[in-house]
């Protein structure tokens, strides 16, 4: 009997750290900085990554987010998808979307520098359940845009760095098969020139695209930078392990969060801002992503 009571205590004292530690994980973030270097590129510039919100807020109408991202003074605010979370499907739950946040902030953001948004798998999920959601996907969007906004739907832009490089932008936006649970969806080969057009080799090419699954497929394709999140970190992440559970539901993905490299491709993979159905972040705070582009 002493020997089991003494289990026990070490079970809860474990339940308690855990506990602990996923409370403090749950309510903060951290910057992560990163750099690139390309000789496609003769200057600098400074992209931030958010992804993954969630509804998620950090102080009051996300003031100590806007803050701390002002602080930073990225030339671009690069948003990788999942702002919201679409929980149903069902018409009478549509009033469960929040959107109010996202929006107030996508409009903060925009007072700092430009803002790119590609979609996630919860935006594209309104989309494809339209007529249950009340047509809320098309009014989300038109409130991104009239906060300033710019969303990139398989869509690819040629902009100008503040050093005067010239590069091109894409976001890409996954049909609701490609974020299945358990396995992972084949990709036809042709099937991102389908989406964005062929690529020019000559411009540095940064790819918006969610679901980091397919890096081996966005590296194929060309891009210089792939910007990515949909992982959470693993949502719990275990010393020289990683990151424990993709949303796929595979364990210990690939793709947990950081930096990858396949060739010339880089992909930076954010941990993401919020958490959804499972209030969990164990070891593992939300992240502002910050791209030094050299």
């Amino acid at each position: 009997m002493p020997g089991a009571a003494a289990v026990l205590v070490v079970f809860i004292v474990l339940i308690a750290i855990f506990l602990i530690i996923n409370h403090r994980d749950m309510h903060r973030f951290v910057v992560v900085p990163y750099e690139v270097k390309s000789d496609k590129l003769h200057g600098d510039c400074k992209i931030c990554l958010l992804a993954d919100l969630h509804d998620n807020v950090y102080g009051h109408h996300n003031d100590t987010l806007i803050e701390a991202i002002r602080a930073q003074k990225p030339d671009l605010i690069l948003i990788a998808g999942d702002l919201i979370t679409a929980y149903h499907t069902a018409h009478l739950d549509v009033q469960h979307v929040q959107t109010d946040e996202a929006i107030h902030l996508v409009e903060a953001l925009s007072k700092i520098a430009p803002v790119y948004f590609s979609p996630g798998n919860h935006e594209t999920k309104l989309k494809l359940f339209d007529a249950d959601y009340d047509g809320l996907h098309g009014r989300l969007y038109d409130a991104f845009r009239d906060a300033g906004a710019v969303i990139l739907e398989n869509e690819s832009l040629e902009l100008t760095s503040p050093a005067q490089d010239d590069f091109v932008l894409s976001g890409l936006e996954l049909e609701y098969e490609y974020f299945r649970h358990f396995k992972k969806h084949p990709m036809p080969e042709d099937y991102l020139a389908k989406k964005l057009g062929p690529l020019n080799n000559e411009a540095f090419t940064i790819l918006m695209a969610h679901n980091p699954q397919y890096f081996e497929e966005y590296s194929a394709y060309g891009a210089d930078l792939v910007v990515s999140g949909h992982v959470h970190g693993g949502i719990i992440r275990l010393p020289f392990l990683g990151g424990v559970m993709s949303p796929a539901v595979i364990p210990f993905p690939k793709y947990d969060g950081g930096r990858f490299t396949i060739g010339k491709s880089i992909m930076i993979l954010s941990r993401g801002l919020g958490t959804h159905s499972v209030p969990v972040r164990f070891n593992n705070p939300a992240e502002i992503v910050m791209i030094h582009l050299h």
